[in-house]
């Protein structure tokens, strides 16, 4: 699973990962609805190039009740296979569920600002402090630099009292920024695997 370097919201195509056959392989996707069938649990994922069902018994989803919210972006690493009766993929052995700011924990590293002197001022700088001071003491690194021209060259530098911060990331936050910054002057940069490694138990169906 390669997770993009510059993207808000990884998003893998639901069956792509299976079509190889059985594996661990990871989704993300939007929640469209949540049934259940007998004493299972079924889960209904997209992601925008097509669906995936996601499907624990009921035990095993009893730790997940409380993230599996409709209409929230989940990721799901878990073991494929095929179900014939259906004739689609599915996940059945989910060894973890969890949100977009998990997914930011866990393996978001570093969030790029890049401004340009032109539009930057000292309120400017006030804001993106007023920002940051309260999630401040997290993992995540925060680059902040200005660009500018001089003799015709290009110019990036670090704003020092904004230099070498680490955060706490949270939607609210990484939304602030992005305002703040403006289009084109932010990117969010994930790391191919998990900075922490949590152990759960997988909830097969």
């Amino acid at each position: 699973m390669n997770w993009p370097a510059n993207h808000r919201h990884p998003h893998p195509p639901p069956a792509s990962g299976c079509s190889r056959g059985r594996g661990a392989v990871t989704i993300a996707g939007l929640l469209l609805g949540i049934r259940k069938k007998g004493n299972r649990v079924i889960l209904t994922l997209d992601d925008n190039t097509g669906r995936m069902e996601v499907v624990f018994f009921e035990d095993g989803f009893i730790k997940y009740k409380g993230v599996a919210m409709k209409d929230r972006i989940l990721v799901v690493e878990g073991g494929c296979s095929f179900d014939e009766f259906n004739r689609s993929w599915r996940i059945n052995r989910v060894k973890d569920m969890y949100d977009l700011d998990v997914l930011r924990e866990r393996r978001l590293a570093r969030i790029d600002l890049t401004l340009d002197r032109e539009t930057l001022d000292p309120e400017s700088i006030q804001r993106l402090e007023a920002a940051l001071k309260p999630a401040r003491g997290g993992r995540v690194a925060v680059s902040i630099k200005v660009r500018f021209q001089h003799e015709g060259q290009e110019f990036v530098v670090p704003i020092p009292q904004l230099e070498n911060w680490r955060i706490r990331p949270s939607e609210p936050l990484i939304r602030a920024l992005e305002t703040l910054a403006g289009p084109g002057h932010f990117s969010l940069h994930y790391s191919a695997r998990a900075t922490t490694n949590p152990q759960s138990e997988p909830a097969y169906a």
